[in-house]
């Protein structure tokens, strides 16, 4: 496994905070991005921007997407 002798009686519960905020991210994205589709009037295209200053909030979705990322890493290592 992938965790030490004493978080392994814990395990059921880290797992659930790892998969809690995995969701947490997810609804965070989800947020920012039906944002941006509304910003920029699209549903089915992407949405370019440049980034700085944009109201649609690009950096902020992209942090997201990475914690996104990190988060499921973690989860599936539960699955190992």
């Amino acid at each position: 496994g992938n965790l030490c002798k004493y978080c392994l009686p814990k395990e059921a519960q880290i797992y659930l905070e790892k998969l809690n905020a995995l969701k947490e991210a997810e609804l965070r994205y989800a947020h920012l991005w039906s944002e941006a589709q509304r910003i920029h009037g699209t549903l089915h295209t992407d949405i370019m921007c440049t980034g700085d200053g944009c109201s649609c909030q690009f950096y902020r979705r992209k942090k997201v997407q990475a914690d996104i990322r990190l988060y499921q890493e973690q989860v599936d290592k539960f699955g190992r």
